[in-house]
């Protein structure tokens, strides 16, 4: 790097600069950058496509990117340079100048008669870090708002649509919510509205008027906004602040590290799941009761605080555990028009059963270390694949299942390798999954993980070479399983997607 970084002058005699384009640029900086830009290392350019295209392209506005630019040459084509660099690729992000050269201006034609200033004129190219794909200075064109990026965001048809400002930011007031009452929509009673709004008034407020709210029963839990709310309010960061340590903290989250407040939300948490374990209808309810139990482990430090909130974790899955399985009995058993609608109930349900796993990686070990967390994190995710199908129409139009399964697809992929290693310490953890989704499955079956790339699979062993025993495999991170090669809830996808099949069965062939 430091041979890329020379002076220019240094390689000036190696690089053979025609005399009429000498010196390069006047700016002896500007002149380090060219040189270093003709053998960037290639993992280095990749570096700056990736990070300039996730800078501009996702997270500037499209209505804060400049116009595009005139360019009169590009490093890579400037021909008394071009074969002294060593580009290998296409790149994004190279060096142009926006004005030019002095073969190209009026100071190229001179007369017989004329000093040496005359003809060793600077050379007048300024270049600059350009973006080829939208002709812009690449400087120029990053106006990052990740904001935007990482607030959610009401439904445009939703009753609280007006009260998008209390999702996005903290800075409002009571007074401004009460204020603007008349927004509220007819569906939305008054009271919910001025609970709703004003639940993020003070960021260091947040935590305190969940407490209240879900105590006072005032917001709707069962609502996807509202859940959206608290989901915002429990993961936003918010701004940092020094203890007397100089130790950085969280000062919205301040609150949640406290050992009174957190049994008094415990204790709340806890009603609330008891007024609603009957009643699968309260689905989101729950699931949001277990967001924020979880998001109390990553602030308390007191061991007797975080045994309570893992056993109201626990608490809370078997619970939706139990709804889970209520709903696989009802679709097995449901009238043709239905299959759609239980299968949306059903993948809420294996998710949000899965969400409970969803801790930091210090307290991962902790939600495995018992083989009956291990065997219903897979029976959620067999369940999950079953019946989270692209032709399934409840789950594309619904945004809370969609933003749901997207989680649950990240989730999936952080603690693959921490279930795999749990896995192979136990392998009678998956027999146990599987007893509850396939009925004949063996009693005696075993199980090893197949090496990378398909590390991921678990695959039966026969006890015998000649073996008649059906052939399991199992997918830990998809939920995917097959015996004999086949699945075994559903046809496959290539009879079933079938033009001719739809066509004279319908969605018959979707029902587990």
């Amino acid at each position: 790097m430091s041979c890329l970084r020379c002076s220019w002058r240094r390689r000036a005699d190696d690089l053979k600069v025609s005399i009429h384009e000498w010196p390069l640029p006047g700016d002896e900086s500007e002149a380090h950058n060219v040189v270093f830009e003709l053998q960037a290392p290639p993992i280095f350019c990749t570096w700056r496509d990736i990070t300039y295209g996730l800078l501009h392209d996702i997270c500037t506005p499209k209505d804060s990117r400049p116009s595009a630019v005139t360019t009169y040459e590009q490093l890579d084509t400037y021909s008394p340079l071009s074969l002294h660099s060593r580009r290998n690729g296409a790149r994004r992000i190279g060096m142009a100048s926006g004005t030019k050269s002095f073969e190209a201006s009026h100071y190229r034609f001179t007369t017989p008669r004329v000093s040496s200033d005359a003809v060793c004129r600077p050379n007048g190219l300024k270049f600059r870090l350009h973006d080829s794909l939208h002709d812009l200075w690449a400087a120029d064109a990053i106006s990052c708002n990740v904001s935007l990026h990482s607030t959610f965001r009401l439904p445009t048809d939703s009753p609280y649509r007006s009260l998008q400002f209390s999702v996005n930011g903290t800075t409002h007031t009571p007074n401004f919510v009460l204020a603007n009452q008349s927004e509220c929509a007819q569906k939305l009673q008054i009271n919910e509205f001025i609970a709703f709004g004003t639940l993020r008034a003070g960021g260091r407020l947040q935590w305190l008027n969940i407490v209240r709210e879900i105590a006072a029963k005032s917001l709707s839990l069962e609502r996807w906004e509202v859940q959206v709310l608290i989901m915002q309010s429990i993961w936003q960061v918010g701004p940092l602040k020094k203890d007397q340590d100089s130790t950085l903290l969280l000062d919205w989250h301040e609150e949640s590290g406290n050992a009174r407040f957190c049994q008094s939300i415990l204790g709340v948490l806890d009603g609330l799941h008891q007024s609603i374990e009957a009643n699968w209808m309260q689905m989101k309810a729950v699931h949001t009761a277990a967001l924020i139990a979880c998001r109390l482990l990553a602030f308390s430090k007191e061991a007797q605080i975080r045994k309570e909130v893992f056993a109201l974790i626990r608490r809370i899955r078997k619970t939706i555990h139990h709804w889970m399985r209520d709903l696989s009995k009802k679709l097995r058993n449901s009238d043709q028009g239905f299959i759609s609608d239980l299968q949306a109930h059903l993948c809420e349900a294996a998710a949000s059963c899965r969400a409970t796993y969803d801790v930091e990686g210090a307290d991962i070990e902790e939600a495995f270390c018992v083989p009956e967390d291990v065997a219903v994190f897979i029976e959620c995710a067999i369940t999950l694949c079953d019946n989270n199908k692209p032709e399934t129409q409840s789950l594309s139009s619904r945004s809370d299942i969609k933003h749901l399964l997207d989680r649950d697809r990240r989730l999936s992929r952080s603690l693959a390798p921490r279930l795999a290693a749990r896995i192979s310490r136990d392998p009678s953890i998956l027999q146990t999954s599987l007893q509850t989704i396939w009925t004949s499955c063996p009693a005696d079956i075993r199980f090893e993980q197949m090496t990378a790339p398909n590390d991921n699979w678990f695959a039966s062993v026969p006890r015998t070479p000649n073996s008649s025993e059906p052939h399991v495999h199992l997918n830990i991170l998809t939920g995917q399983l097959l015996v004999n090669g086949r699945p075994i809830s559903r046809l496959p996808r290539e009879i079933s997607e079938h033009p001719m099949f739809q066509r004279l069965f319908g969605s018959v062939g979707l029902s587990p």
